[in-house]
């Protein structure tokens, strides 16, 4: 009996531990239900998964709740805002005090500086004058002074007047001379063209009747001494060409030494007129 009863109790305790497993499962499913709800995107706080979101760990609070937190965090933050505004406000009373002592200072400075200035200022007599309220000075000496200004500018403009006008009768005498220059060694060019052809001719005639007297190799010869002789006459005449340049150039740099030259923008335009 005693063995029956051993087995028995076991076998009550057993059932027991089973019974209070039973009970809170019971509980946790009445309490952990399975429910469905829609909610708003920005009210799902939770990380999204790539596929499928785990919501087994997931919490769900009321909305009032969450109100009334955020109107406490609002509170606090509002609180805090005043409270640096007061700061700031304060902070900034502080600067605006600074400043107006450092204002003060130099506006103390300012007028100690002026007191000095005033001591040691040179009482003259239009500064009297001014100060017993006279205007210093009349309209006779403003008069007087305009007319010597006048006087001034008029002397000014007649000596630049006449260092013009000198200049241009230079430069129109150095025009002049230049003109004349050009027709004379326009005249000595034709003069020259005129002898050349001269020349040619009267070289022409005399190979012309030579030619008829004179046999094959003679006459290559003949030609042969002719053609050299051009050359020489081109040679020649390009080198006096070349001499005349220099000595025009040299004598324009002779003339630059008393009074300027234009004899380069002469030139120039000259040429652009030819092209």
């Amino acid at each position: 009996l005693v063995l029956i009863l051993a087995r028995t109790e076991t076998r009550i305790n057993e059932v027991c531990d089973q019974q209070a497993v039973v009970r809170i499962k019971i509980n946790a499913a009445e309490l952990n239900l399975e429910v469905l709800v829609r909610l708003a995107r920005a009210q799902d706080e939770l990380e999204q998964e790539a596929v499928v979101t785990e919501y087994s760990d997931a919490i769900l609070l009321p909305v009032n709740s969450l109100n009334i937190i955020n109107e406490e965090i609002s509170r606090l933050g509002d609180e805090q805002v005043k409270s640096l505004n007061k700061i700031k406000h304060f902070r900034k009373s502080i600067n605006f005090m600074e400043w107006e002592n450092s204002f003060l200072k130099e506006q103390a400075r300012d007028l100690e500086e002026y007191y000095t200035d005033l001591q040691l200022l040179h009482v003259t007599k239009n500064l009297q004058s001014v100060m017993k309220g006279d205007q210093g000075i009349t309209a006779r000496d403003q008069l007087h002074r305009a007319e010597d200004r006048i006087a001034i500018m008029n002397r000014a403009h007649t000596k630049k007047s006449r260092k013009l006008i000198s200049i241009n009768l230079k430069v129109s005498q150095q025009i002049r001379s230049r003109k004349d220059e050009n027709e004379r060694l326009k005249q000595q060019l034709n003069e020259l063209k005129d002898a050349v052809s001269v020349r040619e001719a009267v070289a022409r005639s005399r190979s012309d009747s030579l030619a008829g007297d004179l046999s094959a190799e003679q006459r290559t010869a003949h030609r042969m001494k002719r053609i050299t002789l051009r050359r020489r006459l081109i040679d020649l005449a390009r080198l006096q060409t070349e001499e005349i340049d220099f000595l025009r150039q040299e004598l324009d740099r002779l003339r630059q030494r008393t009074f300027p030259s234009f004899s380069h923008a002469t030139r120039d335009r000259l040429w652009t007129q030819d092209g």
